[in-house]
């Protein structure tokens, strides 16, 4: 039975990733939102004594929005984490990387660690040809490299990441990065600098219907 939850879970949330890649993380609510429970037991088992830790790994690498949509955060990190210490030489890049990328509890600036474990995911993610996760996981190395004052190492990064993503067109991400502009401007002690970016991430966002920016 738990075998086959867990390969319904991979399948499911693997879906859903591609599905809502670039929107707000609420849209994963009403789908995603009711299967927590299947989660969870899913997620023990995987990683249990009889279980599957590569499915375990998959489905992890693939639901990490659902956590943040539900303000789970700390509950992802520790799964995260341990998924981490299951990984092996066979595991995709690309899973490896979004485990790091959830095992950073939140945009965390000048945070040494952020940046450590951000920028293992970027290595990883170049490898992998998908702009909207690199572009994010720029995002994120970028939080852990800003400070008042000193800016210019993440600035580089979120121009990397803007590059990456506004050919995209309108999404959650590219608001985002909007977002993190303007700090990096504020930051640099330039206001009038960060103001364009600021307004331009909340008319985004609008057109999104973002609800944690309207």
């Amino acid at each position: 039975r738990m075998h086959r939850l867990t390969h319904y879970l991979r399948d499911f949330f693997r879906a859903a990733d591609v599905e809502y890649e670039g929107r707000g993380v609420e849209v994963w609510i009403p789908k995603c939102g009711p299967e927590l429970d299947n989660l969870r037991a899913g997620l023990a088992w995987a990683f249990g004594p009889e279980g599957d830790a590569d499915v375990g790994i998959e489905i992890l690498s693939h639901a990490g929005p659902v956590y943040v949509a539900l303000s789970l955060q700390a509950e992802r990190v520790r799964w995260a984490r341990h998924a981490l210490s299951r990984v092996t030489a066979a595991t995709p890049p690309q899973f490896r990387a979004s485990l790091l990328l959830h095992s950073v509890p939140g945009y965390s600036f000048g945070d040494p660690t952020t940046a450590s474990l951000a920028g293992e995911a970027v290595a990883l993610l170049r490898q992998v040809g998908r702009p909207a996760k690199l572009g994010y996981a720029l995002m994120v190395a970028a939080t852990g490299l800003l400070r008042p004052g000193d800016v210019e190492e993440g600035e580089i990064l979120l121009r990397e990441a803007e590059a990456l993503l506004r050919p995209l067109g309108l999404s959650a991400p590219l608001s985002g990065l909007l977002n993190l502009l303007s700090v990096a401007r504020s930051l640099a002690g330039d206001p009038r600098g960060a103001a364009p970016y600021m307004r331009e991430a909340i008319e985004m966002a609008r057109s999104l219907e973002m609800r944690q920016w309207i």
